[in-house]
């Protein structure tokens, strides 16, 4: 039977207005003393707390009624990164200075977060400008969970409020398990993704509800993660609903040794940026990805966040000097709606191999944006161009296998266009919806 450790036993009040860290911290030194155990919150209490690092066997565990929040001051956590982390908002395009983390734990094993209480990140105290599309946010800011070199991870049932920096981050994991936690972000915070899966292997995440300022979904294999030679393969995502202010699911943009083996399936993106992308900006590789019976529903939300309501975007484009290849993507089953079409670039040496298959996509007027804009965020050449609607639209050097793609629009006097039987196009290539089925 699992020991449970109360953080009021070492002094915690659980008034959410007096800091509760050191008590935290001293049940679940006690329980990883012990050899594992259980550090049980109470219900109908709120824990006020700076950072607080897991042990090896041990379990947070947060029932329905209880709240565990983060200060809303950067100096009550602890650092676990400097100067690494990429902050791809627009405006700032800066590497943070410092990076901490409130939930936290480093090279251990069998550590767990369950129950159905909530984890409260206090997002709210890093918004420096508010704004109607996107807020501008403190360079400083915490990570809402950051597990880091951990074996046998397990998250399960939580809500997750207010966010400021990646709510969820496994860097360099094995064995990790997410299943059925929900993610509500200020959907105007930068850089508040929800899930990031970085340099990690075996990882399944199912029966997920996100909402996020950024991206939902995000696999990185980010060089801070990689200098020795470390890869993100073998994950899985399935049944999750998904809305994001940038990318829903997202493979890239950071990749420097590989992104390989992954399969996304069975998940709703109601609202969304842009849909499902893979993007790759720097030398790495991604290969055997697969999107399958997926559902996407997109639309344009503010021109500072990357994206430009693409339900399908894979590219290939330097961030800097190199990029490498992005080979055997498949997306079948994909059904969709949106301003703008499937979106396929390559180019400086990048190139792209993908399969599209039964993919039903209904183009549908903007309410606002340009649907005439491409947008390559970030790239060595810049940002936006002019780019003409089109249902497919593929430049650069390119193997696009299309078999059973249907394009229509909202005007019922433009004829849909139709491709059918496993048609190749290299090169650059318009797919407009009232070419029939000319390719």
């Amino acid at each position: 039977m699992t020991t449970d450790y109360y953080p009021e036993d070492h002094g915690a009040t659980g008034n959410g207005e007096t800091l509760d860290t050191d008590a935290l911290q001293a049940a679940v030194d006690a329980a990883a003393q012990a050899g594992g155990g259980r550090v049980a919150l109470r219900p109908g209490r709120t824990y006020l707390s700076g950072s607080v690092q897991l042990r090896s066997r041990v379990e947070l565990h947060i029932p329905a009624g209880a709240t565990l929040r983060a200060s809303g001051q950067f100096d009550d956590f602890a650092i676990t990164q400097r100067g690494v982390v990429q902050m791809d908002e627009p405006s700032s395009g800066h590497m943070t200075d410092l990076t901490a983390s409130f939930v936290f734990a480093a090279d251990c094993e069998d550590v767990s977060i369950s129950g159905a209480g909530v984890i409260d990140g206090n997002g709210r105290e890093y918004v420096t400008a508010p704004g109607e599309g996107i807020h501008d946010g403190a360079a400083n800011r915490v990570f809402t969970i950051h597990f880091r070199d951990v074996t046998g991870a397990r998250i399960r049932d939580v809500r997750i409020e207010d966010g400021c920096l990646w709510t969820v981050r496994l860097s360099r994991c094995d064995d990790v398990v997410v299943d059925a936690i929900s993610i509500r972000n200020d959907p105007r915070m930068p850089n508040s993704d929800g899930i990031d899966i970085d340099a990690c292997r075996r990882v399944r995440i199912s029966n997920c509800d996100i909402i996020a300022g950024d991206d939902a979904i995000c696999l990185k294999a980010a060089i801070e993660s990689t200098r020795d030679g470390r890869v993100c393969e073998q994950i899985t995502v399935t049944g999750c609903t998904l809305s994001s202010s940038s990318t829903a699911i997202l493979c890239g943009v950071e990749c420097d040794t590989a992104i390989r083996d992954v399969v996304f399936s069975n998940c709703v993106v109601h609202t969304s940026n842009r849909g499902l992308a893979v993007s790759l900006r720097e030398r790495g590789t991604m290969e055997r990805i697969r999107f399958e019976n997926i559902t996407v529903n997109s639309t344009f939300f503010h021109e500072r966040w990357w994206g430009n309501a693409e339900p399908i975007y894979i590219s290939a484009a330097p961030r800097h000097e190199r990029v490498g290849h992005v080979s055997d993507i498949t997306f079948r089953g994909i059904t969709a709606r949106a301003p703008r079409g499937i979106f396929v670039w390559s180019e400086n040496g990048g190139s792209v191999d993908v399969s599209l298959s039964d993919i039903d996509l209904h183009l549908v007027d903007a309410p606002h944006g340009d649907a005439n804009r491409g947008d390559l965020r970030p790239q060595t050449n810049g940002g936006y161009f002019t780019d003409p609607l089109a249902g497919v639209r593929v430049h650069g050097p390119s193997n696009v296998r299309l078999d059973s793609v249907s394009v229509t629009t909202a005007n019922a006097d433009t004829p849909s266009s139709v491709i059918t039987g496993g048609a190749t196009v290299d090169g650059e290539v318009l797919i407009r919806p009232n070419r029939g089925g000319d390719a």
